[in-house]
């Protein structure tokens, strides 16, 4: 037997044999611990992420990959965007999920409440009624009208010289001792409202307003 004859079958036996040893190849897929296309983990391949880089509110939860070789966050409890309203943690709302409350909840007069990418009520598309007597909010009083210098001013707030109540309707009374004279006020300590004993009808004399904001006319000569 010639030497060329002897090597050509052995070299056929050894790769026949090396050809059926896949002992040592991985397989494909999940499972193999090993990052292959589409899969967010393997195993203990979590490719750096944690708890709080997906931004799951418990930091020190433990982030561990599913049997089809996507994140089990299980363990790392809610986070904002996952559709559930996680009050603990601070969330008002969450998506589509507002927790049971609208725009009137709010003490708005309507609207369309939304919710923000932070998990808080966004409020920006709710109307306020100023006028209607129902206190809102963004408004300082509502005394059912829009008329000016009764306390509660045409855009509800409260204007200078009064104060008003948080009820429904609003009441406002002056400050009496603030120097302004407003509403049923004579005078306001030294604001006589430029008048004097002569405007009242006295031949003279000395005008003065009392503690209660009203004239007092014992200086004024008859």
């Amino acid at each position: 037997m010639t030497t060329k004859s002897f090597i050509l079958p052995l070299l056929v036996t050894v790769l026949a044999l090396v050809g059926c040893d896949d002992s040592t190849k991985k397989k494909e897929g999940c499972g193999n611990g090993l990052l292959d296309l589409g899969e967010q983990c393997d195993g203990g391949q979590l490719q750096d992420a944690t708890c709080s880089s997906l931004g799951y509110y418990n930091l020190l939860g433990q982030l561990r990959c599913s049997a089809v070789c996507t994140y089990d966050a299980s363990f790392c409890g809610g986070r904002c965007g996952d559709m559930m309203v996680d009050s603990a943690d601070g969330e008002e709302c969450d998506g589509v999920q507002l927790n049971g409350n609208s725009c009137q909840t709010l003490g708005f007069a309507g609207g369309a409440l939304a919710c923000s990418t932070d998990c808080r009520f966004d409020t920006s598309n709710c109307t306020s009624a100023c006028g209607n007597g129902y206190m809102e909010t963004g408004e300082a009083c509502d005394d059912g009208n829009a008329s000016p210098g009764d306390g509660c001013s045409p855009a509800c707030a409260i204007e200078a010289g009064w104060t008003c109540t948080g009820a429904s309707p609003s009441m406002c009374d002056p400050i009496c001792g603030d120097s302004l004279v407003v509403g049923a006020e004579d005078c306001d300590g030294a604001n006589l409202n430029d008048l004097t004993c002569q405007d009242l009808g006295f031949t003279g004399g000395t005008l003065a307003c009392a503690l209660e904001c009203a004239f007092d006319t014992s200086g004024c000569d008859q």
